[in-house]
């Protein structure tokens, strides 16, 4: 095969070579094509010579994104060394030690926060619906104040045809008559982040129409992850790090939504470092009532870094008059029936996802239950075994629960 060396040219229209800048040579050879494109040798061989070149272009093209990504890594290191690395507070001036809030008490510069629901429950309006809060600079869910107007960039991973309408019905809510392209970036371009391939083009194409995002909305993350295993911490933790390499140059809030367990409505699916990675993790979950045949979504908090822990906001989603779908909010402390709480399981599992392992008597304490026999025997022949036999938690030897791994 013959090798092709990569060249480029900076922004500043300069050619250079990651040869010349770094003396690596990343010549695109047969190696090099195995491991841009995890193809085997076996396969390589049983393919003929124009599939081959187009493998060949492909690689390069993969090793040549990862070239501009190194160079952004290197360039951004650069910078943070020149800078002063001490910081000092002054205490009579307030802003100095202000939380830059996007959403005060939801979402600040910088976060990175997990959106996680089943699948139809509403995580893409909610999405919107915050979108739109922060360009119209109204408070989202009718109670996080915006610091002022933002600019949104959203990935749309899945779902993109039916999202015209959403958008439209949305931003009628918010009194917009036409698409506010100026502050509002939807794309239907999902870069790599479990290799990087893609984050500075997008970068490029962001700096080419002058938009500098305040949010940058992702979904999903599976979606992010281009067929990586969502199990793997590391390739999770790696992902999590190149959102923010996207993220970094406009000090940007970075929200993601996940999907749940098939078993649970408010487990994650995949790894431990999900949680760990995130600022903040929010859950959605559909409520039922046992009245009528209205149901409900309701937010709710799972994991927050800079704020205290909200009331659970429940919300439905309407049609305008044409047929257009929106959000309208519902204020927890308004609803006299309940629909708005966590279940009991739900809330164990909460508490599961925040701890590595908890004792019965500690779940008690948690759910502000009195031990007696008869609440001990219940959470445990009950909610706790109920959990258990659906898989979404195990009871280990010496008699203490803990996640169960998907």
């Amino acid at each position: 095969m013959s090798e092709t060396s990569l060249s480029h040219k900076s922004l500043d229209g300069n050619s250079w070579s990651i040869e010349d800048l770094f003396g690596i040579d990343i010549s695109v050879n047969q190696e090099v094509v195995f491991d841009m494109i995890d193809i085997k040798t076996t396969q390589w061989e049983s393919l003929d010579y124009y599939s081959r070149q187009e493998l060949t272009k492909l690689a390069q093209k993969k090793a040549d994104d990862t070239a501009k990504l190194l160079l952004l890594e290197c360039r951004f290191e650069d910078e943070q060394r020149s800078k002063d690395p001490f910081v000092v507070y002054d205490f009579e001036d307030e802003d100095s030690i202000a939380i830059p809030w996007i959403f005060e008490g939801f979402s600040a510069q910088d976060d990175l926060s997990i959106l996680v629901g089943d699948s139809n429950v509403g995580k893409s309006f909610l999405l919107l619906d915050l979108a739109f809060a922060a360009i119209t600079n109204k408070p989202f869910a009718n109670q996080f104040n915006c610091s002022s107007s933002k600019k949104v960039l959203y990935i749309v991973g899945e779902g993109l045809p039916a999202f015209g309408k959403r958008v439209k019905g949305v931003a009628r809510k918010y009194g917009l008559k036409q698409f506010p392209h100026d502050q509002l970036m939807l794309c239907d371009f999902m870069p790599d982040f479990a290799t990087g391939v893609g984050i500075f083009d997008l970068q490029m194409k962001l700096e080419k129409q002058g938009f500098r995002p305040d949010i940058i909305i992702i979904d999903t993350l599976s979606a992010a992850l281009k067929g990586k295993n969502e199990n793997d911490n590391s390739a999770v933790s790696k992902a999590f790090q190149l959102m923010k390499v996207l993220a970094r140059p406009y000090n940007a809030s970075l929200i993601v939504s996940h999907h749940t367990q098939k078993s649970s409505v408010t487990m994650y699916r995949g790894a431990s470092a999900i949680r760990g990675n995130a600022d903040n993790v929010y859950t959605l979950t559909k409520r039922q009532s046992k009245d009528s045949d209205e149901s409900w979504s309701v937010l709710a908090v799972s994991k927050q870094r800079d704020s205290k822990a909200f009331a659970n906001i429940g919300f439905q989603i309407k049609d305008t008059e044409d047929k257009l779908p929106f959000i309208e909010w519902y204020d927890s402390t308004n609803r006299k029936d309940g629909k708005l709480s966590l279940t009991e399981g739900e809330l164990i599992i909460r508490h599961l996802m925040n701890n590595s392992e908890a004792t019965l008597l500690e779940l008690l304490d948690y759910l502000g239950k009195e031990n007696t026999v008869v609440t001990r025997r219940n959470l445990k022949n009950i909610t706790l075994k109920k959990l258990v036999l659906s898989g979404e938690i195990l009871e280990t030897e010496d008699g203490k629960y803990t996640l169960a791994e998907e």
